[in-house]
C-alpha cells in the first residue's frame, strides 16, 4: 500500500495512518470519517469530519486534525527494559514497515473508557518479536528493534512486504500449496521449539516475499504455550471458537494451518 504524505501550511510533512468511515452497527448508516497522520518525530495527529470521505479535501482534514496524547497511545519504556532498539538509521520505506499502535480503534476505546487497550497490546507484541529476534527464521518477520521517543516506545521496525496472502491472491496472484505449506508449517513449528504460539493464523497475516513463498507476521496474540491471552485474541472465522479463546496453545496454530490449507483449495478473498 503506497505511503501518502501531505504538508501542512508550517511544512510539517505527515504520513497517513489510516483513513476510514465509521458506519452504525445492523443499519449501516454513515456516521463520520476519521483519519490518522503521523510526523517525524512518531507524533500521531488524529481527526473526525462529519461527511463522507470522498467529499472532504486534504485541507479539511488537516484542519481537523490534533495531537494525539503519548500517554494515551503508546506503552511507556519499562523500567530496567532491555528491549531491542531498532538503528535510528532505519525510517519507513520500501523495505521497512513500522507498526504502531491500532490508534483506528483510538474512539471506540475512548467511549469505553480502555485507551490503555492499545498501548497493552503493543507492549505485547514487542515482547513476542524480541523473543522471536533471536531465533530467526526465513519464513518469520525479520524484527530490527522498537523506536523509542519521549520516553515512549512509538514503532515496530519491521521488514515490509507488498502483499499478504489474502491480497496477493486478489490481485490476481497464486501459490505452490506444498512448498508453501511446508515452509509455512516449519515457521510454525520453530515458533512452538520456541515456547510460543501465534494463536492468530489467517491469510492476512501470512506475507507472500519475492519467491512466492510466506512469511508470518503479526505476533499480537502471540504469547507463551500455556499462558492466559491478552487483549488481543486471534480472527473471528480462523479460530475453533472465538468466545472460548482464553489460553496460548500450540493446537490453535495448528487449527489455522488447516484452515489455510482448505482455503488454499479456494482462495475466495475475505474483506
Amino acid at each position: 500500500m503506497p505511503r501518502i504524505t501531505v504538508k501542512t501550511t508550517d511544512g510539517t510533512e505527515l504520513t497517513r495512518v489510516f483513513l476510514a468511515e465509521a458506519f452504525e452497527p445492523g443499519t449501516h448508516q454513515f456516521l463520520y470519517t476519521f483519519f490518522a497522520y503521523i510526523d517525524k518525530d512518531d507524533v500521531i495527529y488524529y481527526g473526525e469530519m462529519k461527511e463522507p470521505k470522498l467529499k472532504t479535501t486534504i485541507e479539511q482534514k488537516l484542519a481537523a486534525l490534533k495531537p494525539m496524547p503519548d500517554e494515551e497511545i503508546f506503552p511507556k519504556w519499562p523500567p530496567g527494559a532491555e528491549f531491542m532498539l531498532a538503528p535510528e538509521e532505519l525510517s519507513e520505506n520500501d523495505s521497512i514497515f513500522i507498526k504502531r499502535p491500532q490508534v483506528k480503534y483510538y474512539s471506540d476505546y475512548k467511549q469505553d473508557d480502555c485507551l490503555d487497550v492499545m498501548a497493552t497490546m503493543f507492549l505485547d507484541e514487542l515482547r513476542a518479536l524480541d523473543i522471536i529476534a533471536k531465533h530467526p527464521h526465513p519464513n518469520i518477520v525479520r524484527y530490527h528493534g522498537c523506536r523509542v521517543r519521549r520516553g515512549y516506545i512509538t514503532g515496530l521496525v519491521l521488514d515490509r512486504y507488498e502483499n499478504n496472502l489474502n491480497e496477493h491472491y486478489k490481485a490476481g496472484g497464486s501459490v505452490d500449496k506444498g512448498p508453501f505449506m511446508d515452509a509455512l508449517e516449519d515457521a510454525v513449528r520453530h515458533l512452538h521449539s520456541l515456547g510460543l504460539a501465534h494463536n492468530d493464523i489467517n491469510p492476512a497475516n501470512i506475507m507472500v516475499n519475492d519467491a512466492g513463498m510466506p512469511v508470518l507476521v503479526d505476533f499480537g496474540s502471540c504469547r507463551e504455550i500455556g499462558k492466559q491471552m491478552g487483549c488481543s485474541r486471534g480472527t473471528e472465522g480462523w479460530v475453533e471458537d472465538i468466545d472460548n479463546y482464553e489460553m496460548s496453545e500450540a493446537s490453535h496454530d495448528i487449527f489455522g494451518l488447516e484452515k489455510i490449507r482448505a482455503w488454499l483449495d479456494n482462495p475466495e478473498p475475505l474483506r
